[in-house]
């Protein structure tokens, strides 16, 4: 479960320029179950743990918005890193007499369970123009720091259960759109986009594989 808001404050600088500044509110619950094999008690049944994780974080963010004229706007916006730290709580189920005795020589059963799960930060640049004609383009390209990006990590008591080994790539990508007037009461317009691929071929796993990405679009209004 993932909830976010982000309620914002505009300011007005002067006839060109307005400026804002945001708060990045996210609650994010989270809960897994998984059999757990009785190793240590052989013939006996599989057991189970379910843990169950909750946090709230609280990130930022920053935007201008210039107009430079009454046909040409830009644009930026900041969006900051969110690294919720989750308390989790676990509870067993079935577990043989071995199995539970060394799962609690071990720490895990009653341990200090955390989930980390990071978002990188980005920042957004864009820009208008309108032509006389009624014409107009788009132009944004976005810059995310994924090289940051870490999947969700388990720790107990403070140590890795397995930690992500995978090198991700900072993400850059690009819209361009084009609008025109079909007549007075229609708009019609294309556009495009490209963003790179945020891990190499050969570290590409199951968990996560995006690819680069293309599209393409077609509007009416």
């Amino acid at each position: 479960v993932y909830i976010s808001a982000f309620p914002s404050l505009a300011y007005k600088v002067n006839d060109k320029l307005s400026i804002a500044g945001s708060l990045a509110l996210s609650y994010t619950r989270f809960e897994q179950e998984r059999v757990i094999a009785n190793i240590f008690d052989p013939g006996t049944a599989e057991g189970s743990g379910e843990l169950e994780a909750d946090g709230f974080e609280v990130g930022f963010g920053l935007s201008a918005l210039y107009q430079q004229s009454d046909r040409l706007r830009w644009g930026l916006t900041y969006q900051s890193e969110l690294d919720p730290e989750l308390d989790a709580d676990t509870s067993y189920r079935g577990l043989g007499p071995n199995t539970e005795r060394v799962m609690d020589a071990l720490g895990i059963i009653g341990g200090d369970i955390t989930i980390n799960s990071r978002s990188p930060q980005s920042v957004l640049a864009g820009m208008y123009y309108e032509f006389e004609n009624n014409h107009a383009i788009t132009a944004d390209l976005a810059w995310i720091d994924f090289s940051n990006f870490r999947l969700s990590e388990f720790y107990f008591n403070g140590e890795a259960l397995a930690e992500t080994e995978v090198k991700y790539k900072d993400i850059y990508a690009l819209a361009l759109s084009y609008t025109w007037p079909l007549n007075d009461r229609w708009m019609l317009g294309v556009g495009g986009f490209y963003a790179d691929e945020m891990v190499d071929d050969d570290l590409r796993t199951m968990t996560l594989r995006l690819d680069s990405v293309w599209s393409a679009g077609l509007g009416a209004e």
